[in-house]
Protein backbone atom coordinates (compact mmCIF):
# COMPACT_ATOMS: atom_id res chain seq x y z
CA UNK A 1 0.00 0.00 0.00
CA UNK A 2 1.39 3.26 -0.97
CA UNK A 3 2.06 5.85 2.37
CA UNK A 4 1.30 8.30 -0.25
CA UNK A 5 -2.59 7.33 0.25
CA UNK A 6 -2.36 6.47 4.26
CA UNK A 7 -0.04 8.93 5.97
CA UNK A 8 -2.10 12.28 5.16
CA UNK A 9 -4.91 10.20 6.39
CA UNK A 10 -3.07 9.04 9.81
CA UNK A 11 -1.84 12.53 10.37
CA UNK A 12 -5.34 14.02 10.07
CA UNK A 13 -6.53 11.76 12.60
CA UNK A 14 -4.01 12.27 14.80
CA UNK A 15 -4.69 16.26 15.10
CA UNK A 16 -8.45 14.91 15.68
CA UNK A 17 -7.65 13.08 18.65
CA UNK A 18 -4.98 15.97 19.45
CA UNK A 19 -8.15 17.96 19.14
CA UNK A 20 -10.20 15.50 20.89
CA UNK A 21 -8.19 15.77 23.99
CA UNK A 22 -8.00 19.26 24.22
CA UNK A 23 -11.83 19.28 24.23
CA UNK A 24 -11.73 16.49 27.21
CA UNK A 25 -9.17 18.95 29.21
CA UNK A 26 -11.02 22.14 28.43
CA UNK A 27 -14.71 20.38 29.47
CA UNK A 28 -16.48 20.55 26.02
CA UNK A 29 -19.90 19.33 25.85
CA UNK A 30 -20.89 15.58 25.75
CA UNK A 31 -22.19 15.86 22.80
CA UNK A 32 -19.32 17.81 20.68
CA UNK A 33 -16.74 15.79 22.30
CA UNK A 34 -19.09 12.28 20.48
CA UNK A 35 -19.27 14.07 17.37
CA UNK A 36 -15.53 14.37 16.92
CA UNK A 37 -14.28 11.15 17.81
CA UNK A 38 -16.95 9.62 15.63
CA UNK A 39 -15.54 11.74 12.95
CA UNK A 40 -12.65 10.25 14.35
CA UNK A 41 -13.66 6.77 14.32
CA UNK A 42 -14.42 7.21 10.91
CA UNK A 43 -11.29 7.99 9.40
CA UNK A 44 -9.62 5.33 10.97
CA UNK A 45 -12.20 2.93 9.57
CA UNK A 46 -11.50 4.26 6.15
CA UNK A 47 -7.80 4.05 6.79
CA UNK A 48 -8.87 0.18 7.75
CA UNK A 49 -10.74 -0.09 4.61
CA UNK A 50 -7.78 1.31 2.33
CA UNK A 51 -5.32 -0.97 3.74
CA UNK A 52 -7.43 -4.40 3.27
CA UNK A 53 -8.09 -3.34 -0.02
CA UNK A 54 -4.92 -3.10 -1.06
CA UNK A 55 -3.54 -5.83 0.77
CA UNK A 56 -2.11 -8.70 -2.01
CA UNK A 57 -2.19 -11.00 0.71
CA UNK A 58 -5.85 -13.13 1.47
CA UNK A 59 -7.65 -12.86 4.01
CA UNK A 60 -8.17 -14.74 6.97
CA UNK A 61 -9.59 -14.36 10.56
CA UNK A 62 -9.65 -17.33 12.95
CA UNK A 63 -11.87 -15.41 15.08
CA UNK A 64 -14.36 -15.32 12.77
CA UNK A 65 -13.40 -11.23 11.85
CA UNK A 66 -12.20 -9.92 8.32
CA UNK A 67 -7.92 -9.57 8.53
CA UNK A 68 -5.35 -8.46 6.56
CA UNK A 69 -1.93 -9.33 6.68
CA UNK A 70 -0.31 -6.40 5.68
Amino acid sequence: METKTLIPRLKRIEGQVRGLQHMVEQGESCQDILTQLMIARDGLERVGQIQIAGSREPLAGSTGLLAASC
